[in-house]
């Protein structure tokens, strides 16, 4: 009976034996030969080392190798690999089509290797160039096929990876040196058809819950759904057929929703090699992740950052920072883009408000219709398709906000966060302003030098270059790629100087009345629209400067510059950007007055009274119509003041008249006249006075009302 193996062979014998004692790999048979301190001879070999060390084995792995070896009169120098074993291969004739023709396609492949390293090419060499003008489609069409039909995977392009065809040239060797068939160790091995337990339907229906039920809660319910004569199944049971019989994407079915389970199925790398600068830009909203002092008030607040990011060169073209996502944020970025890079072919965006508006895409008036921009709209909930500007948030805006003290990143140390948090708001309460928080000014020039950065620092997804000072190797930053990726013969367009103010001015059709337009609560006039009269124009804003306007007719022709007048609304010109700010702070009063109601309420509620059976009911004596208007006529009639708006305002008493009796015109009136007087109101009553004159019944009275218009133009001249 032999008693040294070495590992190797220890190793190949347990592998077929499967003795339950001993371990299966080779680490674990070294750890026990030095646990239990084997005795070992050395032999010269043509190893690494120039020996080999057999180990004298135990006795009863001696008997039990004895055993395996004596009934299959096999001799342990004659032992061949794994590989080799008909026990571990496919027998040939239970092989299906499908298989043999993958087979020898695999086959046809490794001969054609094989005759071109015996033609005095190198493997390595032969393998990678079959495979780079197998991409191309310059092979033989024999070879060519060959590949495709080898691979085994479906698609239009198939291909074959370095390592497959070297996994069949070694299978091809080994069946050749053991005289085994090689088809049956080339041929793709078939899957197996598992049969599905009579339990197993039910236990999926209570595993695919969005609750996300452990497997031992769905046991606890299975035997209210199995039939008498189905058995129930053991943890483990249930446990290796959710784990090892299904596969990792259909066991979460149910689970995870659609849009959750999207992220763990295949999807399409797009690629971007061939693409030039300009082709394609993507854009995006972050809103920052670390608190900045808001440019009005000052409280802390998060910005929101609109960037621009050419596909090919991953450069940032264009960029805003604005108070929230919003057209007029998109619009600064794409005017960014377009005059300081280029205008792009296609503009590939999701479908936010800031991105899917008239301002941005309406046909004819749009400023990307104008620019001939193709506009391409990422599907809902699919932010996957916009995988490069989602990394570039990463890569930019959160690594960026990292370096501020006031970062609220869901991985900021708890502790270290409410500390800053209480430091800025104790701050703002005592001094108006906290040192904390980063100005807004200069969070803008911060902003530029991250974009810079960004731009001049390699970029993993571009190509290499030598470094010229280094005389390096490294990825290309995005500015660079840029440069190199230019290409003389399609030049990049731009916008010029004396283009901006035509085409990044957001243009709307309004209809012209006795010389003037209506645009924004404001009332443009020319004389030059007298014969314009009823008809529909364009009329183009600056959405900074609202003091005047640029009308023309529906071909385009220009007609006048239309100036505000006096025939206007507000007291002053305002802006598009401060009547969004307006509405803003009214919406926010709103909301803070629904909050006062219910926190009123709390404290007094009212009593409920609950519906008791059998409870008495009062009754009312019936009277006809006739004494009902009797009884009206007898009361006593009370003489209708006069409204106090036609009062000298300066002799009423404000808080001497009771809110009851007045309308909220009249309130806002009295309150106005008193205040213009130089008197002194309470804080509910200026409450009153200043969220009113925001509201929009209050611009419409200021048009129809004929009080409140004299009320106005005797005390502001409007």
């Amino acid at each position: 009976m032999e008693l040294f193996y070495s590992i190797q062979e220890l190793v190949e014998l347990q592998s077929n034996m499967q003795n339950a004692s001993y371990p299966n790999n080779r680490q674990g048979f070294e750890y026990r030969a030095k646990r239990d301190s084997w005795k070992f001879v050395e032999e010269k070999s043509i190893g690494r080392n120039g020996f080999t060390r057999k180990y004298m084995i135990p006795t009863d792995l001696a008997i039990s190798i004895q055993n395996y070896l004596k009934p299959k009169d096999l001799n342990i120098n004659n032992f061949v690999s794994p590989i080799a074993l008909p026990n571990t291969m496919q027998v040939v004739n239970s092989l299906q089509n499908w298989q043999v023709q993958i087979a020898e396609n695999r086959l046809f492949v490794v001969r054609y290797v094989q005759e071109q390293v015996r033609s005095g090419r190198k493997k390595t060499n032969v393998i990678e160039q079959m495979i780079v003008d197998a991409d191309a489609g310059t092979l033989l069409p024999a070879i060519l096929e060959a590949i495709v039909k080898a691979n085994a995977k479906a698609g239009d392009k198939r291909t074959v990876s370095r390592r497959s065809v070297f996994d069949w040239i070694k299978a091809v060797e080994d069946a050749e040196l053991h005289k085994l068939n090689v088809l049956s160790l080339l041929a793709p091995k078939a899957r197996a058809v598992a049969e599905i337990p009579a339990w197993a339907v039910e236990l999926l229906k209570l595993w695919g819950q969005p609750q996300k039920p452990t497997l031992t809660a769905c046991l606890e319910l299975l035997p209210q759904y199995l039939g008498k004569d189905v058995q129930q199944p053991s943890y483990a049971q249930a446990y290796r057929f959710l784990n090892e019989k299904m596969g990792n994407v259909d066991v979460q079915k149910g689970r995870m929703g659609s849009r959750e389970i999207k992220n763990i199925k295949g999807f399409i790398r797009r690629d971007t090699e061939n693409m030039l600068p300009t082709d394609i830009y993507t854009a995006d909203g972050h809103c920052f992740d670390a608190e900045i002092a808001h440019p009005i008030h000052g409280k802390p607040f998060r910005p929101e950052i609109t960037a621009i990011i050419d596909v090919a060169s991953r450069r940032i073209v264009g960029w805003s920072i604005d108070l929230s996502e919003n057209k007029w944020a998109v619009l600064d970025a794409i005017r960014m883009a377009a005059t300081e890079c280029g205008i792009p072919a296609m503009f590939y965006v999701d479908n936010g408000s800031g991105y899917k508006n008239a301002v941005l895409t309406g046909r004819g008036n749009g400023i990307l219709s104008r620019l001939n921009v193709t506009v391409s709209h990422a599907l809902p909930y699919n932010s996957q398709a916009k995988g490069l500007i989602e990394r570039s948030h990463k890569t930019l805006w959160v690594k960026a906000a990292k370096t501020l003290p006031t970062y609220i990143g869901k991985d900021m140390d708890a502790e270290a966060g409410n500390k800053v948090h209480k430091l800025t708001r104790k701050d703002i309460i005592q001094f108006g302003q906290s040192q904390a928080l980063m100005k807004f000014a200069d969070f803008v020039v911060f902003a530029e030098q991250v974009v810079a950065d960004y731009n001049n620092k390699p970029h993993s997804s571009l190509k290499r270059m030598t470094d010229p000072m280094t005389m390096k190797s490294r990825y290309m930053s995005p500015l660079e790629m840029w440069a190199a990726s230019l290409d003389d013969e399609n030049p990049i367009d731009r916008i010029d100087n004396w283009d901006m103010e035509n085409f990044f001015r957001p243009t709307v059709e309004r209809k012209v009345r006795r010389c003037e337009i209506e645009l924004f609560t404001n009332r443009y006039f020319h004389r030059d629209l007298e014969q314009f009269h009823d008809e529909v124009v364009q009329v183009g804003y600056d959405i900074h400067d609202a003091e005047k306007v640029t009308v023309r007719d529906m071909d385009g022709r220009l007609i006048c510059i239309a100036v505000w007048n006096a025939n206007k609304r507000d007291y002053f010109p305002k802006p598009v950007i401060e009547q969004a700010r307006e509405q803003r702070a009214a919406g926010r009063l709103r909301r803070l007055a629904a909050k006062q109601v219910e926190v009123i309420e709390e404290l007094n509620p009212q009593q409920v009274i609950e519906h008791i059976e059998n409870q008495t009911v009062i009754t009312f004596p019936k009277r006809n119509h006739q004494q009902l208007i009797e009884e009206m006529e007898a009361l006593p009639v009370q003489k209708q003041q006069d409204n106090i708006f036609f009062h000298d305002q300066s002799m009423i008493d404000v808080q001497s008249i009771p809110k009851q009796q007045l309308s909220g015109i009249e309130r806002w009136i009295a309150l106005d006249q008193h205040i213009f007087d130089g008197g002194q109101i309470n804080t509910e009553d200026r409450d009153f006075w200043e969220s009113y004159q925001l509201s929009k019944k209050f611009k419409q009275l200021c048009l129809e009302d004929e009080a409140l218009k004299e009320h106005l133009e005797r005390l502001h001249g409007t």
